[in-house]
């Protein structure tokens, strides 16, 4: 598209006016052709959508992290769990202590624990160290036979906090098991 000129349109004006009003115009023909602040707009467009990625990059690798740690320290408490048949008094506790202090940055509280021993293709399942410890000193119990499967699981919530809002709120959670053959 192009000016033309539209000063036909409009009334006569006089010396010192007109000299104004020529010089305005001028200036306004010129910056209009202008990119000078455009990169400025697009720089305040995309900052935000930059900063979204950004911030999600950084809380993905501190969930995948703590994800790393959980996994590793449930195959410690696994292998613990495994070999543990006669050398400790409370097996399923000595697995629990085992996970903690291989995963110190994970709060221990926030933890929580399946064991299911397979004997014979009957399966049993505990919820807690204490309740797994119970069933493992009884003399009759069907747990921890020598060749058999122990299987441990362990729970942590996700925690993805950006911009004032806990998306762990969501229900996220992460999960990571092991299956150990007792020895």
């Amino acid at each position: 598209m192009r000016i033309t000129n539209c000063d036909s349109a409009l009334p006569p004006e006089n010396g010192k006016a007109a000299a104004k009003s020529g010089r305005l115009r001028r200036r306004i023909r010129r910056r209009a052709g202008s990119e000078q602040g455009s990169s400025l707009v697009e720089f305040a467009f995309v900052l935000p959508m930059f900063m979204l990625v950004i911030t999600a990059t950084f809380a993905f690798g501190f969930t995948l992290t703590k994800y790393m740690q959980l996994t590793n320290a449930v195959n410690v408490g696994g292998q613990l769990l495994a070999i543990s048949r006669g050398n400790y008094d409370n097996p399923c506790t000595a697995a629990v202590n085992a996970i903690y202090n291989a995963a110190p940055n994970l709060v221990a509280g926030d933890l929580a624990f399946t064991f299911t021993f397979t004997n014979n293709g009957t399966s049993n399942q505990y919820t807690t160290a204490s309740e797994c410890d119970t069933a493992a000193e009884a003399t009759s119990s069907p747990i921890f036979a020598q060749g058999e499967s122990v299987q441990l699981i362990a729970t942590y919530p996700c925690s993805f906090i950006g911009y004032g809002f806990n998306f762990s709120s969501l229900g996220c959670s992460m999960t990571a098991e092991v299956t150990e053959i007792v020895q």
